[in-house]
């Protein structure tokens, strides 16, 4: 262990003179584990639409921003969308400038984003401990489940986790060596752009803070990444941070300036609302007094041990490690930690918790847990845990398939009542009978390989499944294709069409533009305008709606249509189905 630590500095490769930085051992390790990278998360990109239930959201709003030129205020049917800022649906909406194709573009931030991520996480390993500790750093989390999963999500978090790793990355480069004072101000931008990003994007200024902390904590000679760190972060002390916050502040007022701006020349009731919701009550009010996901404080715990598999299987080597190694007292492992631990400290405190929250302390941990994981690799202990944790998720798949194909009819029953009756389910059901069997056949059969190996080739393959076989099958019920699809045989080429408490898959799967009455407007208000807009053309106009919301006014005698799709019951309707009561109701405005 401690040969691994005092390696870091020897076995940064310096690419010679007459070679490029990918032709040497380094670059050629790098360039494979992003190749790698490319291969699990990029997978099954085009071959779905957005899903629910922030997918179709944000590709929406992009969609949008493309359709009507306004970049500023994002906006979700008739509506201004002021729960997350742009920056993540600028990039989508990048992407489809680029390919023309929404199916590429709504996934190709979060495939980036992997990439950076993975590669950052990388190149640390590489400086702190060598390649070969950096390789490990890098597969680890790359193959972390929660990690994998949420990068392979079109959601604004991948992008997110991304900009926070980007700017702790560069605060630790600059506490190797403070001279290089740009990597200083580079990590105040990303946090910048992290922040206009998704508010949290401002906690990689945490890394500072847990450089600190390592440095009080650490053993005499060991304070610093370099040896005249001390000398040079003093002599930029009373500066440095000064000009760092006027880089963030820069960089927020990337999309704050101009928008705000705009506010105050058009001045608009819509847009000083969306101003201040988005300045003020999705930041720190959303906080501290959230409306939903509630959890206890010790969620996160839950969260780290199961879902940040198989990564967690090497905690007894590193509490044994850290308990006999004087290794820990140094900051490139206390830093990276203490950052990870107060990014998991930060969302504990609020009582508002999903898991994906603490992804961004997740490649921290993983370079804190590098060298100990490199040591466990080679242990017959951790090397059973890891076969025995891949072999689970092999005869579970393989279980599950066999049981649904030769006559569980309960399996494929519940997803027919959850999903619509038009999907068929049988190639789901081959797809993880295969898996299953591939994956063990990969764990004990390759025994050429090293264990890790087998088990990332393994989880490569259920990646692979699942990005190019199960969610294809799963498409047209998650997306609402099939439901908008069946809509438009409903209809006539010159019917219009009007929703009611819409979800945005609906809107993004039409096969034309759909009247909306307010994503944030109370349901029952939705509906008196939805009553009165039929009125306006009974014979041309519908509305299609959960049922929850409309059955107290809509006959189920009359309706158009009426199907199973993504959990809801969904009614089609026209004026002829709507109750006297009703129809006579005054509407409001």
């Amino acid at each position: 262990m401690t040969a691994l630590i005092a390696a870091g500095a020897a076995n940064m490769t310096q690419t010679p003179a007459n070679k490029r930085w990918w032709q040497t051992r380094d670059g050629r390790a790098l360039l494979w584990l992003l190749a790698l990278t490319t291969l699990v998360v990029g997978a099954g990109i085009g071959l779905r639409d957005p899903w629910p239930a922030d997918e179709p959201r944000f590709t929406l709003v992009a969609r949008t921003m493309v359709e009507t030129g306004d970049y500023l205020f994002p906006q979700r049917g008739s509506q201004l969308y002021s729960d997350k800022p742009p920056v993540f649906m600028w990039l989508q909406a990048l992407f489809y400038q680029i390919s023309g194709s929404w199916r590429l573009a709504f996934m190709l931030p979060s495939l980036l984003s992997a990439l950076a991520t993975v590669g950052l996480c990388f190149d640390l390993a590489r400086r702190f401990y060598g390649v070969r500790v950096a390789k490990v750093a890098g597969l680890a989390l790359l193959f972390t489940v929660h990690f994998t999963y949420m990068m392979k999500r079109a959601q604004i978090d991948p992008v997110v986790i991304a900009l926070i790793t980007a700017s702790a990355y560069c605060f630790l480069r600059e506490a190797m060596d403070p001279r290089a004072r740009r990597f200083w101000f580079l990590g105040f931008f990303f946090a910048g752009v992290g922040v206009i990003t998704k508010g949290v994007g401002v906690l990689g200024l945490l890394m500072p803070l847990s450089v600190w902390l390592a440095a009080k904590l650490s053993l005499p000679g060991h304070r610093y990444l370099a040896p005249d760190a001390q000398r040079a972060a003093r002599a930029h002390a009373g500066i440095r941070w000064p000009l760092g916050m006027l880089v963030l502040l820069a960089a927020i007022g990337i999309w704050v300036v101009p928008m705000l701006w705009t506010v105050w020349r058009e001045h608009t009731p819509e847009q000083l609302a969306y101003a201040r919701d988005i300045l003020l009550g999705q930041t720190a009010e959303r906080y501290a007094k959230p409306k939903h996901h509630f959890q206890p404080p010790w969620y996160f715990v839950g969260v780290m041990l199961s879902m940040w598999l198989p990564l967690m299987l090497v905690l007894p080597w590193v509490v044994g490690a850290w308990r006999k190694a004087r290794h820990v007292r140094r900051v490139k492992v206390l830093a990276p930690l203490l950052f990870a631990l107060l990014v998991v400290l930060f969302f504990s405190l609020s009582p508002a918790k999903r898991d994906m929250y603490i992804l961004p302390a997740l490649p921290m941990l993983v370079l804190a847990f590098a060298p100990v994981l490199a040591v466990a690799e080679r242990r017959v202990g951790y090397q059973r845990l890891l076969l025995g944790f891949v072999g689970l998720l092999a005869l579970g798949s393989l279980l599950i398939g066999l049981a649904a194909y030769f006559g569980e009819p309960k399996l494929e029953r519940s997803l027919i009542e959850a999903r619509g009756p038009h999907a068929s389910f049988v190639y789901l059901w081959i797809l993880l009978i295969v898996l299953g069997t591939s994956m063990l056949g990969m764990l004990f059969g390759l025994r050429t390989l090293r264990v890790p190996y087998r088990a990332y080739a393994a989880l490569t393959a259920f990646w692979l499944g699942i990005s190019v076989v199960a969610m294809p099958v799963l498409d047209g019920s998650s997306s609402a294709r099939e439901l908008m699809e069946e809509v438009a045989s409903k209809l006539g080429p010159d019917d219009q069409l009007a929703t009611v408490a819409f979800k945005e898959q609906d809107l993004l799967q039409a096969d034309r533009s759909i009247v909306d009455f307010g994503y944030k407007t109370p349901k029952d208000v939705q509906l008196a305008r939805a009553i009165a807009w039929l009125k306006g053309a009974p014979k041309q106009r519908y509305v299609l709606a959960n049922k929850q919301f409309v059955d107290h006014c809509v006959s189920a005698t009359n309706l158009r249509h009426s199907t199973v799709a993504n959990r809801r019951q969904m009614w089609l309707f026209g004026l002829d189905a709507i109750r006297d009561e009703c129809v006579s109701a005054e509407t409001p405005p």
